[in-house]
């Protein structure tokens, strides 16, 4: 009786997968027909995250030859920080609805990110976009950058049977609805057919200061390394154009999505041959081998936490 349940409830799933891409995006894989965007020609992209530990990161960044030597990929605002131009990576993800979605009450501040790459991007870069925010605005309005390419990605989340989703991984569909535009990054790359990835910003330490006021709002401490002040405010998120508190249900299962998706992209890496690290001090994601030698406090003393071999 379970073995039916499951078979039907796949069932379903996959098949409103496959009408949602039928009627609202395409299949076609705008990731690789694009192909890679890479002067130094590496196999090896680093992915710079939000997460604070990257302001430490970034202080020394000319000396660490996985952001030198490799490719690199930013998200969010980014463009922000003055060492943007001097990193000039190759590839910039947006996901977020506050870059593309006019209704979202955050676009005035999300949108103001265009103004920003426009006036410092001087070399060739890829900017990744969803393919369902073609429809709600219309980048060429907001980009008159020549050097900034355009590249939609799909990001609705595959469901179905699970025996057929790498295969649509590998074809630039089903991934992107975990919650956190980095795993849109990590999804680019293997698209990209990355052979190393070093994954940086990635703390996820959202759990710090987690507490519900006395008005019962959600709040915790702030968690991005451009944020000078830590400083706990209510958890906020914008629900069909509504901005308001999450609850403490929602608030978990989208953590949940979250590391779920870091594991999903680690299977899918070892199944295209990919080798995921990552790189990021006091990082709470357990899907990736750690890559020890660049934690200023490592120490073998601390055991098989931090082997490189840990997951």
């Amino acid at each position: 009786m379970t073995a039916v349940y499951h078979f039907l409830k796949n069932s379903v799933s996959f098949l409103a997968f496959l009408v949602y891409m039928l009627i609202h995006e395409d299949f076609k894989n705008y990731i690789k027909k694009a192909g890679r965007n890479s002067k130094k020609h590496a196999d090896s992209l680093a992915v710079l995250g939000n997460g604070p530990s990257l302001a430490k990161v970034l202080e020394t960044w000319e000396r660490n030859e996985d952001i030198t030597d490799s490719d690199v990929a930013v998200v969010n605002f980014f463009c922000d920080d003055e060492r943007f131009e001097k990193i000039r990576p190759e590839y910039y993800v947006l996901s977020d609805p506050m870059f593309f979605d006019t209704q979202c009450p955050l676009f005035e501040k999300g949108s103001a990110v265009f103004d920003v790459l426009n006036k410092k991007v001087t070399w060739e870069m890829y900017l990744y976009v969803p393919y369902h925010s073609l429809k709600l605005i219309d980048y060429q309005k907001f980009l008159h950058n020549e050097n900034i390419i355009v590249i939609p990605f799909h990001r609705r989340l595959y469901e179905g049977f699970e025996r057929f989703r790498f295969s649509f991984y590998k074809r630039g569909l089903g991934s992107g609805e975990y919650g956190t535009v980095v795993l849109n990054a990590e999804f680019i790359a293997l698209n990209l057919q990355y052979k190393t990835m070093y994954m940086y910003g990635i703390d996820h330490t959202f759990f710090d200061g987690i507490e519900v006021s006395e008005k019962n709002e959600l709040c915790t401490v702030s968690s991005h390394f451009y944020e000078a002040q830590i400083e706990r405010k209510p958890v906020m998120h914008h629900f069909a154009h509504e901005l308001r508190n999450m609850t403490m249900t929602e608030f978990l299962l989208s953590k949940y999505m979250i590391f779920k998706g870091h594991e999903d992209l680690q299977r899918f890496a070892d199944c295209i041959g990919s080798r995921i690290y990552n790189c990021t001090e006091g990082s709470l994601v357990d899907a990736y081998p750690r890559k020890k030698a660049l934690w200023s406090n490592c120490n073998d003393s601390f055991g098989p936490c931090f082997s490189s071999a840990s997951r």
